[in-house]
């Protein structure tokens, strides 16, 4: 008898590892900020910077290396929109995946708020520090680009190079490469070290979302190119072996009928 049970879960095997992954991704976030803060007496600020952004590298690390054969290792919705649009998953798992992708999100907010002693809801962020706009968003719409890159075309070593890549990004993007839609808005949700000012994120994400849509219009135009320039090479490819072939039987069939003679 077929195990349904074991069917069963496994089918919801990818929609855990996306919450799970996603949870541990933005409570690393938040916890290490209110952590290092906490402790600023003993680290300065760029050290507390450079711990934080250490253990959020060392964390992404850790999910998509443990999560990638499970569900793909996205924990962000702009990676499971563009695997969407490649075909590689359905509407109906991109759908479930974004939707729990924002549940571990929240959830790992409201943890962390009720693992350090603070009030579990707090008010929205509306401002924190003066930003320039444009310099935000064009930060975070090529810093989400540099990601969507890794993601589709260096697989391979995705985990290590992710995790440089957001080291790096952090340091030299003035949003501080945020590029995952479903952990800046709930980050709004936090008034620690780790919250978004609400005006900040809905910046953030536009630029996210704007970097996506670029990056699928922009990659299909050059794809479908490619895909029809291998097309006729592998088209003429055939047609080259299939005379070849021919050629070749009736070499043969003119050899065997001198040799009769």
């Amino acid at each position: 008898m077929p195990d349904h049970t074991t069917k069963h879960s496994s089918r919801w095997m990818p929609y855990a590892a996306e919450a799970t992954g996603t949870f541990a991704l933005v409570f690393t976030v938040c916890s290490a900020g209110i952590t290092t803060h906490f402790s600023q007496y003993a680290f300065s600020s760029g050290m507390a910077s450079l711990i934080t952004i250490t253990m959020t590298a060392a964390m992404l690390w850790i999910i998509i290396t443990a999560f990638e054969n499970v569900s793909g290792s996205h924990f962000n919705p702009i990676f499971t929109l563009d695997e969407v649009h490649l075909g590689n998953i359905s509407t109906r798992r991109a759908i479930g995946y974004i939707t729990v992708q924002l549940l571990g999100a929240f959830t790992a907010i409201f943890y962390c708020h009720l693992l350090y002693n603070q009030n579990l809801i707090q008010p929205l962020l509306i401002s924190r520090n003066s930003i320039q706009p444009i310099s935000w968003c064009l930060g975070e719409f090529t810093g989400t680009l540099g990601l969507l890159l890794i993601f589709r075309y260096y697989p391979k070593h995705k985990a290590i190079a992710m995790a440089l890549y957001i080291s790096i990004g952090y340091w030299i993007m003035p949003s501080g490469l945020l590029g995952n839609p479903a952990a800046t808005l709930s980050r709004v949700m936090t008034q620690t070290v780790g919250g978004i000012a609400f005006n900040h994120a809905l910046l953030a994400i536009a630029a996210q979302l704007s970097a996506v849509i670029l990056f699928i219009v922009f990659t299909t135009s050059r794809f479908k190119s490619y895909s029809f320039l291998n097309h006729d090479k592998r088209r003429l490819s055939t047609e080259d072996n299939i005379t070849f072939v021919a050629r070749k039987d009736y070499e043969d069939k003119v050899s065997k009928q001198l040799s009769v003679y």
